[in-house]
């Protein structure tokens, strides 16, 4: 099918197809409609950064080296991601779930603040926040040991 010289490259929304921006714009209100829980890379990353920035002071303290303490990153992940274990656990989902609602989450990395109907709703902005203040404490972390050089 030939296309007139004049004619856009992409179809229009007239010819019954969406533009780009459109589809975009699907995928996003999409997103943010059928999360029920923030994204997990926002609980690995948040857990994350929290546990390196707490962990700061006692690797300074004990002379724990830079590359030794950055094993905090994966545990920090797992420890924040921790309590959504019902999704994939074949044993004992209903108590899990349970907890996985309950205000003791927490301390699971912020667990059950993430998943409050307000961060919910910026599914994107959860996102970038985390890997923003995951940034953040891993600079913190590494200038942290600058100091001490």
């Amino acid at each position: 099918m030939d296309r007139p010289v004049d004619a856009p490259p992409f179809p229009s929304v007239s010819e019954g197809r969406q533009t780009d921006r459109g589809l975009i714009e699907d995928i996003c209100r999409s997103a943010r409609t059928v999360a029920h829980m923030a994204p997990a890379i926002a609980h690995f990353l948040v857990g994350a950064s929290l546990l390196l920035v707490f962990a700061l002071p006692l690797c300074l303290r004990y002379g724990i080296d830079r590359e030794y303490g950055l094993w905090l990153v994966p545990l920090g992940g797992l420890w924040g991601i921790t309590p959504d274990l019902h999704n994939i656990a074949p044993l004992f989902q209903r108590q899990l779930y349970a907890f996985h609602g309950s205000r003791w989450v927490d301390l699971f990395g912020l667990h059950y603040t993430l998943d409050r109907p307000i961060v919910r709703q910026e599914y994107l902005g959860s996102v970038f926040g985390s890997i923003l203040a995951f940034c953040l404490a891993v600079a913190l972390f590494w200038a942290g040991f600058r100091v001490l050089d």
